[in-house]
């Protein structure tokens, strides 16, 4: 049900962008028909408009194979939008062919879900109100990057522990709960950094050992 919204909801973009640029292509051919100074200002106002209303990591989540994985950072990148946060996706084309099996994880879905979650939540709190998803290939290995902007002063070192959250004291159940299921899986990994006053979360996962495991 979910993956049959989302199919919607590209298709919908898809038709949308089409209506954008032939709007874009009309209006420049009326900017370039007229010496009036306050219609081509009025419309390149217009244009600026429509021009922001793109969505860029709507394009760049269309580089995921369909799949839970996908379907679950549509859901959450809509909320971040909704709650007025700056998004900023990167996924390497290549991904599609070469995640495989990995885009219906489970495990990788409740990690993802979990990070974002944090991520969302931390930056509404603070000024920037950023959060930044990146996913792409090294050879064997697959990241998701999750960066996102902060207001507390974040310990690093106790990130992951009971009770201690990204989020604040008190809240940190869901990141004990990803660090079990790093641990349970020899094929995940991650890392936990700071930097530029982002908190960056990094989850590599070993292609190479998840098909191993697939053929065991």
């Amino acid at each position: 049900m979910l993956w049959s919204h989302v199919e919607v909801y590209e298709n919908a973009i898809e038709n949308d962008k089409m209506t954008r640029h032939e709007l874009k292509n009309t209006l420049g051919s009326i900017r370039n028909m007229t010496k009036n100074k306050n219609i081509m200002k009025r419309i390149d106002d217009i244009l600026e408009d429509v021009n922001v209303i793109d969505n860029c990591w709507i394009e760049e989540l269309k580089n995921l194979p369909k799949g839970t994985i996908k379907a679950l950072l549509y859901y959450k990148m809509s909320v971040a939008k909704e709650n007025g946060i700056k998004i900023l996706v990167d996924v390497s084309p290549k991904i599609r062919k070469n995640i495989g099996s990995l885009a219906n994880s489970k495990d990788i879905c409740n990690l993802l879900g979990i990070y974002v979650d944090n991520a969302i939540e931390a930056a509404s709190s603070s000024k920037r109100k950023e959060v930044a998803i990146e996913i792409y290939q090294l050879q064997d290995i697959l990241y998701f990057t999750i960066s996102n902007s902060f207001g507390d002063i974040l310990e690093l070192d106790q990130i992951g522990k009971k009770g201690i959250s990204t989020k604040g004291k008190g809240r940190g159940h869901g990141l004990t709960y990803a660090a079990k299921i790093v641990k349970n899986n020899d094929f995940i990994s991650e890392n936990h950094s700071i930097k530029n006053k982002y908190y960056i979360v990094q989850l590599m996962i070993d292609t190479n050992l998840d098909k191993k495991k697939s053929e065991n």
